[in-house]
């Protein structure tokens, strides 16, 4: 997978769209079109035309995501240490794509991650700017500082 020439701006501009400025209109949280996963997947897609979520997109709920990832993960041998079922998947989809995982520590802008969110679940987001990381939350696109990364991948 390779980024495109002009991928910097791609991401800038998609963060925006998404509310991830506090100048920008919010796009709120939709399960299966404007969730974590959706989010950091639509990341990864503006920069690289590569759909990581082609797979499992169309689900319409929290349940229909939890069912989505079950269909997705069964039948392939779940990778070891993986704590949830979210970290599963993006293991997987990492791997099958060719995405290097890195130390968390060393993500850069436009790296996608997985956190725990302010309730201790895990969420994926996206590397912005000057170290911020990117999270579509339930309460809407925006940018988190402090959040523990427990994993990420070179894009």
């Amino acid at each position: 997978m390779k980024r495109r020439e002009d991928w910097a701006e791609r991401l800038e501009n998609f963060l925006e769209a998404r509310g991830c400025y506090l100048s920008a209109q919010q796009k709120p949280f939709e399960w299966g079109t404007n969730d974590c996963a959706m989010f950091a997947c639509d990341a990864v897609q503006e920069m690289t035309g590569v759909d990581l979520a082609a797979e499992f997109r169309g689900y319409g709920s929290e349940a229909g995501a939890a069912q989505a990832m079950a269909e997705y993960v069964r039948g392939r041998s779940i990778p070891p240490g993986c704590e949830t079922l979210l970290e599963a998947v993006a293991v997987l989809v990492a791997r099958e794509h060719g995405l290097e995982e890195i130390e968390p520590g060393l993500a850069q802008r436009g790296d996608v991650v997985l956190l725990r969110d302010d309730a201790g679940q895990h969420a994926l987001g996206v590397m912005g700017f000057d170290g911020l990381l990117a999270v579509m939350r339930r309460d809407g696109a925006g940018v988190v500082i402090g959040h523990a990364i427990d994993r990420a991948w070179r894009v």
